[in-house]
């Protein structure tokens, strides 16, 4: 990968290829399945400064908003030659990252059914998905080879593609669950206490104390530090940020901190229900006047936040996954995942990111599947991120909402 503005390129594996060490386990006959996700934000921004006319924010997640929006028209999304979607995606980074595993499931299966940009599927090497679906030859091809040679019974090609489907979805499910990989994702995602209305009200604040140079704005925010122990002193709504809050926190800078969390603390407490219009008014006034009382580092805290949460919620995960020939435990010995999926309740020894899951499914198809997760695409965002956004994001109006 070159970058545009850098006079040098990386020189990265193919992480299609799994590498198992030798004294780890034998790789079986059928060849690696590789899964490529965008999972996308997996939260909700809960941040008084959100548009009164944008407050659907508040209710659904980012993606499933930017879908309703690219089915009217009303914005674009660069991958498609058209600029605009034919078909929706009823995919909800909520439910992938719930931990649940109901509500996990039913996630992937909702990619599987409609990718779009956010799946890509590979099998010996080929790849079996298009953002409009998945090949059925190719997922026939992996119960011919990985699930049928376990049966004892004959089933039809469309039942061997469904299984095929489930297996990938539970062998999902478990190693995310396994790894805690959503949850590492989601804390560094959620240093956006802002949600983009809010970053517009703070750049604008810091575009005012450079004098209107957006290159002197630029030039400070991406001079930002990230240290390990960015954390230590910070605000609590910011104590997974690796930068540091500058000076302790200026009083200005902590009372809209506090601001911003009491506002979450009362959206808590009534949900399923939802603050008055009225309260959420008075939020909004009152982060505005705070806004305009910050100064310059703290302008540049909250934008260095923001923009590396914004670099989270775009990343890849690129999931790598082989057969493997080893003993699969007795269903006694494991603890079960679900309808379709023993995790082995053991686990052999092995740098994070890869293991081996047991799996025994109530059709009497036994198997092992070594594993390694990877992180791609994990560009820093560059501080001109924070411009021209108010004109894309009044597109969100249109959504009505009752608040």
């Amino acid at each position: 990968k070159k970058p545009s503005s850098q006079p040098f390129g990386l020189v990265l594996p193919d992480y299609r290829v799994l590498t198992i060490p030798d004294n780890f386990a034998e790789p079986a006959l059928s060849g690696p399945l590789c899964i490529e996700i965008k999972p996308k934000a997996g939260y909700l921004p809960m941040s008084p400064l959100i548009e009164p006319c944008h407050r659907a924010k508040l209710l659904q997640s980012r993606f499933s908003l930017l879908q309703q929006l690219h089915q009217k028209g009303l914005v674009e999304k660069g991958w498609t030659k058209e600029g605009r979607i034919s078909r929706r995606s009823f995919y909800d980074p909520l439910d992938l990252f719930s931990n649940e595993r109901s509500r996990m499931k039913r996630a992937l299966d909702q990619l599987l059914e409609c990718p779009q940009n956010n799946l890509k599927i590979w099998y010996r090497n080929k790849l079996l998905s298009d953002p409009f679906g998945i090949n059925p030859r190719g997922l026939g091809l992996i119960f011919d080879e990985v699930i049928s040679p376990g049966l004892t019974t004959r089933i039809s090609l469309d039942a061997g593609i469904s299984r095929a489907s489930n297996l990938i979805i539970d062998l999902l499910v478990t190693i995310f669950q396994r790894e805690s990989i959503l949850e590492k994702l989601k804390k560094l995602q959620m240093l956006d206490i802002l949600d983009v209305d809010g970053m517009i009200h703070i750049s604008e604040r810091l575009l005012a104390l450079c004098d209107g140079s957006r290159h002197e704005a630029e030039r400070h925010v991406s001079e930002a530090d990230p240290r390990s122990n960015g954390g230590d002193n910070n605000p609590s709504i910011l104590c997974d940020s690796p930068f540091a809050v500058p000076d302790g926190g200026s009083p200005e800078l902590l009372a809209f901190c506090e601001l911003i969390e009491n506002f979450r603390e009362a959206m808590h407490e009534v949900q399923p229900a939802i603050l008055s219009s009225s309260t959420l008014d008075e939020y909004f006034e009152a982060s505005k006047k705070n806004v305009a009382s910050l100064g310059f580092r703290d302008c540049v805290f909250l934008l260095s936040n923001w923009l590396l949460s914004l670099a989270m919620c775009d990343v890849s995960i690129f999931i790598t996954i082989q057969q493997v020939n080893i003993p699969t435990p007795a269903a006694d010995d494991a603890l079960q995942g679900g309808d379709d999926i023993l995790d082995s309740a053991g686990r052999q020894e092995c740098e994070d990111g890869h293991g081996i899951v047991h799996v025994s499914t109530k059709n009497d198809h036994k198997g092992a599947f070594a594993y390694s997760l990877k992180f791609i695409d994990c560009d820093k965002k560059p501080p001109s991120k924070v411009w021209g956004r108010k004109e894309k994001e009044a597109a969100f109006a249109s959504l009505q909402t009752i608040l």
